[in-house]
């Protein structure tokens, strides 16, 4: 597997920011599903940061994941499981979204993820 040098700065907000994680990608790449022709990102970490995101993911199941670059909101899942391995996908994009994504991803060399509560919660 190709190394991209990339840093994942993790912003975590519950009630205000609450700390910050700086996690090592090792790749990032476009994904297609074929069940429904949407695309993704599959971000693959360090095995450290596998560590980092999933005890981070386990306590925040339910709550928007906003994905920045650059200071902007570029995509907003919800975690919707805990994330016990060392990659997870950005989904249901288009494919020059995803493309797009990928490579900036890979060019800005870090992305700022803000964990929060989802709206009523």
């Amino acid at each position: 597997m190709k190394r991209v040098p990339f840093a994942l700065a993790l912003f975590i907000a519950s009630a205000g920011l609450a700390g910050a994680e700086t996690l090592d990608v090792l790749d990032a790449k476009v994904k297609n599903d074929p069940d429904n022709g949407s695309y993704g990102v599959m971000i693959y970490l360090s095995a450290p940061s596998g560590e980092i995101i999933e005890r981070l993911t386990t306590g925040n199941v339910g709550r928007n994941m906003s994905i920045e670059l650059n200071g902007k909101a570029v995509w907003l899942p919800v975690i919707t499981a805990p994330i016990t391995n060392r990659y997870f996908l950005l989904s249901n994009m288009n494919k020059d979204l995803a493309e797009r994504l990928a490579s900036d991803i890979g060019k800005a060399g870090s992305i700022g993820v803000t964990v929060m509560m989802p709206p009523g919660g």
